[in-house]
């Protein structure tokens, strides 16, 4: 009982971010109410004046991350058929057992990749639609502020749909090895995690997007002379949209045992054997010719 105890103090720290987003949110909201005249309207696409505008900014993302805690399990078998796609049909597929968790730091670590996803898209399109900035944001031109909209009704949704799929496919511990019997050569024996081979190529997307973005909206504000605000809006909204993928992160970490006894069967109906199996090398001699 006590080592369980010990072990789900890994979930303290996401829980402590979470109320912290939640209460400095809740607090910005508050005294933002105060700028705005009960028939002004924030955000023209939404229904509502600007104080309802200002809640669902707010709570818009943690609606899209709750909504995708239950949509990302159903895209993982649809991920795994991607995956058989791009490896021309050639692999098969097992499950490993996951004998170890992940640890607080990781759970909100991984929330990194997820966040910059976000503001790499809304940057992106915050170049495409500034000519419509006002049918957008009432009375807003700032790009930066354009880019802060973009990375929660964008950029977040389109996020949780790439990202939290592969962290669902992790979490059950999917496997392929190269079946060197389809090969009328010799190739050489091929074992990875589906999940770790989507999540590297996610990696590689983010790190190189990352700083070409960064470098475009950088050149764009000097460009214009930009007031100092806008540069602190480009490099402080990535810390908060991380931060809001800091729950989810949480959440289905905790839910691991309850995806595996969802997902496993589903598998197993795809041909896939989910008898838990161990990856094991041993020395082989060689003989001699």
């Amino acid at each position: 009982m006590g080592r369980e105890k010990v072990m789900e103090r890994r979930f303290v720290a996401p829980l402590i971010i979470t109320i912290i987003i939640l209460t400095y949110g809740i607090i910005f909201n508050c005294f933002s109410v105060l700028t705005f005249s009960p028939s002004s309207d924030l955000l023209p696409m939404l229904p509502g004046n600007a104080y309802i505008d200002l809640w669902v900014m707010l709570f818009a993302p943690f609606g899209f991350l709750l909504l995708m805690y239950f949509i990302a399990p159903l895209q993982a078998p649809f991920l795994l058929k991607i995956h058989s796609l791009i490896k021309l049909k050639k692999c098969n597929y097992f499950v490993v057992p996951l004998e170890k968790k992940l640890t607080g730091i990781r759970i909100i670590w991984r929330s990194i990749y997820p966040g910059l996803f976000s503001i790499n898209l809304a940057i992106l399109i915050s170049f495409i639609a500034q000519p419509f900035s006002n049918l957008i944001m009432t009375g807003v031109t700032s790009q930066a502020i354009l880019i802060e909209v973009f990375a929660i009704f964008v950029g977040m949704p389109t996020a949780c749909l790439v990202i939290l799929p592969i962290w669902v496919i992790e979490s059950v511990g999917i496997m392929s090895f190269l079946d060197v019997d389809k090969f009328k050569y010799r190739v050489t024996p091929d074992i990875e995690s589906v999940g770790r081979f989507f999540s590297s190529l996610l990696k590689g997307y983010v790190g190189i997007s990352t700083v070409f973005s960064y470098i475009t909206i950088l050149y764009s504000f000097l460009t214009a002379a930009s007031d100092v605000t806008h540069y602190l809006i480009i490099f402080i909204d990535p810390f908060i949209i991380i931060i809001f993928f800091v729950p989810i992160s949480g959440l289905l970490e905790y839910g691991v045992p309850k995806l595996r006894k969802k997902l496993l069967p589903k598998f197993e109906e795809k041909g896939i054997d989910i008898q838990p199996k161990r990856i094991v090398l041993e020395k082989v001699n060689n003989e001699k010719p």
